[in-house]
């Protein structure tokens, strides 16, 4: 019985981890989208102080991500030595593929 709620807590680790990881991701898409406004209004004469803001504010949102990047990196190794495993097992474990993992790190 011990070994099957180990299992049990393990899928729903394993879950909670994935969900954290779209979060994640969705915010990388944001981002992404924030800077394509942002390169957009470049050449739209958008004043110098509202560009000042509006860059100021993306990178106050870069350095959130990469911080939650830290945080599911932190997680992910956690789990993997729970587990007994790397962490290259837990990614795909939750179907996370390497490029999935290269985009998250372009911020």
């Amino acid at each position: 019985m011990g070994r099957r709620t180990g299992t049990a807590r393990h899928c729903q680790e394993l879950q909670a981890a994935q969900m954290r990881r779209l979060d994640r991701l969705g915010h990388q898409r944001a981002l992404e989208q924030e800077n394509a406004a942002l390169l957009a209004a470049q050449g739209e004469g958008i004043s110098e102080e509202d560009m000042e803001r509006a860059m100021t504010q993306h990178i106050k949102n870069l350095h959130t991500s990469n911080e939650f990047k830290d945080l599911a990196q932190l997680l992910f190794g956690q789990l993997a030595t729970r587990q007994n495993i790397t962490v290259r097992q837990v990614y795909e474990d939750l179907g996370i593929s390497d490029s999935d993992d290269e985009r998250g790190s372009a911020a």
